[in-house]
């Protein structure tokens, strides 16, 4: 049964969500089609690229994304607390970039001009019906999927429909479900077994994460160096402006060490090995223990740690309409007149039964 978007989706105040776009058919996104021959891997690049324009212009935030080959995953977040800080001018201009790609085949865009902002900020109430709409995941992924079918079936010399249907989302109601749902899109490539590990896992969050966190690491050494009088050659002169590049790759999404992080006192390193190690034991097929030095961060979400590598194995299977606590979910259901949500009791496994209180 078709769920009316705004039962999962509430684009009055910010949330998360687990968003998920599929091809109709036999119809590829990226990576070479087995059934045509065809190779479309390099639209890997300007589909990020579509996303990452997008993230800076919409009142969106993306905390994990994964491109694979018939379909892609997103975790966003809308922000009309952002939005609603925007001056009618800021808005206009936004929204004016985001218009302009359409129909170019490239995806470029030119500065907006004076005359066009001004046609939109002189109607108040235009103003604040482009304001929702920048805040809005439903416009972000119109705008994201109308880009890429026209796109590719320009490429292809076709017609018709290239995405299955509507895209499908899942709420994601606190810190638990966020970081469970962020490594299983992280690791997405690895239960494909496109990639052995997260940091070969490309065109996702993950690597661009773990490619900046390296790349940090490298120049920390580099400054280390200079503090003790040491002078770099040519070629590490070189390496340094190339690692201070490679540590701007996850500048866009967002920041685990921010104010408004949603996984609280979580860093980048350290997710990354939880998200490794994970990915290291759906590759392998059986369950090890989980080091102690990443267990905290399972810890203090309360989640429950004997289920941990089973419910981001499984992940995409379990859920759909909201990630929750069990009660959480009751009242949810009970809002909108049912009694249950499909996932509860993988809800249930997910939280630490103490927690649970069963």
């Amino acid at each position: 049964m078709t769920i009316p978007r705004k039962e999962i989706i509430d684009e009055s105040r910010p949330g998360v969500y687990h968003v998920v776009a599929r091809c109709v058919r036999r119809a590829w996104l990226c990576g070479k089609d087995s059934y045509s021959g065809e190779d479309y891997d390099h639209r890997r690049v300007w589909i990020g690229e579509r996303i990452r324009f997008l993230a800076e212009n919409f009142a969106i935030d993306v905390l994990a994304y994964a491109l694979m080959s018939n379909h892609m995953h997103q975790g966003l977040r809308n922000r009309p607390d952002i939005a609603r800080c925007w001056s009618a001018k800021e808005v206009a201009e936004r929204w004016l970039r985001v218009v302009s790609t359409h129909g170019n085949p490239e995806g470029s865009t030119e500065p907006p001009s004076e005359e066009d902002i001004a046609a939109i900020t002189r109607h108040p109430e235009r103003v604040e019906v482009l304001r929702k709409r920048l805040s809005s995941i439903s416009c972000y992924m119109g705008k994201l999927n109308e880009y890429i079918s026209r796109r590719a079936n320009r490429e292809e010399e076709l017609t018709g429909r290239f995405w299955e249907g509507r895209f499908k989302s899942t709420r994601l109601g606190d810190a638990a479900a966020i970081l469970a749902c962020m490594v299983y899109i992280d690791l997405n490539p690895v239960r494909a077994k496109m990639a052995e590990s997260i940091q070969d896992s490309e065109y996702t969050s993950g690597q661009d994460r773990f490619v900046a966190e390296l790349a940090k690491k490298r120049i920390q050494e580099y400054r280390k160096r200079r503090r003790a009088g040491e002078i770099l050659t040519e070629r590490q002169a070189a390496l340094l402006a190339a690692a201070r590049q490679r540590a701007k790759r996850a500048d866009w999404l967002v920041s685990f060490n921010g104010a408004d992080s949603p996984l609280r006192g979580t860093c980048a390193s350290t997710y990354l090995e939880l998200a490794d190690w994970t990915g290291r034991q759906v590759r392998k097929g059986k369950r090890g223990a989980i080091p102690g030095h990443i267990l905290p961060i399972l810890q203090d979400l309360d989640i429950n740690t004997d289920r941990w590598v089973k419910t981001v194995e499984r992940y995409g299977s379990l859920f759909h309409r909201l990630v929750a606590r069990a009660e959480e979910m009751a009242k949810a259901a009970g809002v909108q007149g049912l009694q249950w949500f499909h996932g509860v009791r993988a809800c249930r496994e997910l939280y630490a039964d103490r927690v649970q209180g069963t």
